[in-house]
């Protein structure tokens, strides 16, 4: 047996390798049977907290599914590169020309302003395009 002064352990930072880990420690000790140096008690709590551990990877799963759906929905919504996405930021387009335009609001009020680039009046500031 090593001294523990003498041990160094590297624990995995992974949540799948940490349950794995849990898994073979529970695995050695059931192998070992009654010669096993592990008490009831610390199995028992690695057990109990593998068990929610396991449970929360899941649900943690669950929602990062859910977040690559609305991610990508919101690509297509709002436009990542083809044409009919495209077609929405030049419905944004239009329709921030026509403000631009027609609008006898103080400029620096509205918001939507902000990004839009004057070229033969006074405002040359272009935020967004």
């Amino acid at each position: 047996m090593t001294n523990d002064q003498n041990l160094k352990i590297n624990l995995p930072t992974d949540v799948d390798e940490l349950i794995q880990l849990g898994d073979a420690i529970i695995k050695k000790h059931v192998e070992d049977g009654a010669e096993s140096t592990l008490s009831a008690s610390k199995i028992a709590k690695i057990n109990f907290t593998l068990a929610q551990a396991r449970e929360k990877y899941r649900e943690v799963e669950r929602y990062r599914a859910m977040l690559n759906e609305s991610v990508g929905e919101l690509k297509r919504l709002l436009g990542n590169g083809s044409k009919k996405e495209s077609s929405f930021k030049q419905v944004l387009k239009a329709t921030m020309q026509e403000i631009a335009v027609s609008s006898d609001e103080e400029q620096s009020a509205n918001p939507v302003f902000k990004y839009i680039l004057i070229e033969n009046g006074e405002k040359k500031e272009n935020l967004e395009n």
